[in-house]
């Protein structure tokens, strides 16, 4: 296993550096277009790939702006919900920002993904992993359960209703 920011994952896959590569697109998109005979696996695959969404704040960020906080949870749920519904428009305004291709970005907000802010059973569950993952590797000092480092706070006061961590993602039912 390689770590390397996305946009450096094409030219490795290419190079033959790394034998496949996990990211999203653009970065997903020009790596299978780089290696002839490459596959991207949600393709082969048809599944839901829940995706994850994390952000991370500050103990004292969180502490001294509570109210900011829980503004930029609401802001981010909201527009998380509008791309997931209007998949073409945000493709649309996507494109004209970025100048990537229309669609490597539909590609990247199609239905087979999920994109959630849920705190449910499934996240606490990836959150773990990482965490084993990032200890087993010596990435960090401390292996910690969730718990531990998953303040809920905010999230509550934002979009209660999503905040579930011992049910399951109704993605998964």
């Amino acid at each position: 296993m390689v770590n390397m920011g996305p946009p450096d994952m094409p030219a490795a896959f290419y190079a033959g550096s790394v034998d496949g590569v996990v990211c999203w697109d653009p970065y997903a998109s020009k790596a299978q277009e780089s290696v002839p005979g490459a596959h991207d696996m949600t393709k082969v695959y048809p599944i839901v790939v829940p995706i994850f969404n994390v952000y991370s704040m500050s103990r004292e960020f969180i502490n001294s702006h509570f109210d900011a906080a829980v503004a930029i949870m609401r802001a981010l749920v909201k527009a998380n919900n509008w791309i997931i519904n209007n998949r073409d428009k945000a493709a649309d305004i996507i494109a004209n920002t970025t100048g990537w291709k229309k669609e490597d970005i539909l590609t990247s907000i199609q239905p087979v993904y999920r994109l959630t802010h849920m705190i449910s059973l499934q996240f606490m569950e990836n959150m773990d992993i990482t965490a084993k993952f990032l200890y087993d590797q010596g990435l960090v000092k401390n292996y910690l359960k969730p718990e531990a480092f998953v303040d809920m706070s905010v999230m509550k006061e934002a979009a209660p209703d999503l905040v579930k961590p011992t049910e399951p993602d109704p993605v998964f039912k």
